[in-house]
């Protein structure tokens, strides 16, 4: 087990220093799994590259049926701009607005 935790160590660079420590920092109760640290100085050097969010909307309108429910979703895939869908009535998601930089919530909800 020893030689096992020295070549995670060595490779990835971890910061424990024998299998002992190892366990006592490991998080999730994983033995040998990495602390929080290498967590996020590994997954910060990631680039989302595709983003989706979907949800269902409804709006009151003055005229009957007075609230329509829709349904929607803000959609990104890197280098493309974010764009915001909505649900057609066969399925299939139609753009109805792009932005070089991330919608809100309330203003995919409007």
């Amino acid at each position: 087990m020893t030689s096992f935790f020295r070549s995670i160590r060595n490779t990835l660079n971890f910061d424990f220093e024998d299998k002992n420590e190892a366990i006592l920092n490991a998080d999730l109760g994983l033995l040998g799994f990495p602390p929080k640290d290498l967590h996020y100085r590994f997954l910060s050097q990631f680039t989302p590259v595709f983003y989706i969010r979907i949800r269902e909307y409804s709006k009151t309108v003055a005229i009957a049926p007075y609230i329509v429910n829709y349904s929607g979703a803000v959609f990104h895939q890197y280098p493309g701009p974010w764009q915001v869908m909505l649900k057609q009535a066969d399925g299939s998601y139609a753009c109805i607005a792009e932005s070089a930089t991330r919608f809100t919530l309330g203003e995919v909800n409007t």
